[in-house]
């Protein structure tokens, strides 16, 4: 299955942006342990706002384009809090893709790894 990672990026400082990806990252290491592809925008184009001309609304159109090419969702803590992750989530139902808020909910895929980890519980269903 493939899984998009969806949740918090943007923030008012550097640390705090790296906050975000590196939770994103965590998880999506996780979800790959459990034998699933991820696709995961904040390690994808982590600081690519700060070095190039790219807005908000050209990482968002990437973004909806790669729900769109998903599986499933996995909504990250703190999503509600996210103009990006709020969209995100609005399309993947949209779409009637498969939505996860909890890590537990998602089932193991082939080869998945026996040490698995723990965090990346985000309780904020739909």
């Amino acid at each position: 299955m493939i899984v998009y990672i969806s949740g918090p990026y943007t923030a008012p400082t550097y640390e705090m942006i790296k906050a975000n990806i590196d939770e994103a990252r965590y998880c999506a290491i996780r979800i790959m342990k459990l034998g699933h592809t991820v696709i995961c925008p904040h390690t994808m184009t982590a600081f690519w706002d700060k070095y190039s001309k790219l807005t908000y609304k050209d990482f968002i159109k990437m973004d909806l384009k790669l729900v769109a090419i998903s599986d499933a969702v996995f909504m990250l803590p703190g999503w509600r809090n996210s103009d990006g992750a709020i969209q995100e989530h609005a399309e993947a139902v949209r779409l009637g893709k498969l939505i996860y808020y909890t890590f537990g909910d998602i089932p193991r895929g082939e080869g998945a790894s026996e040490r698995i980890g723990e965090g990346c519980e985000s309780n904020e269903s739909g």
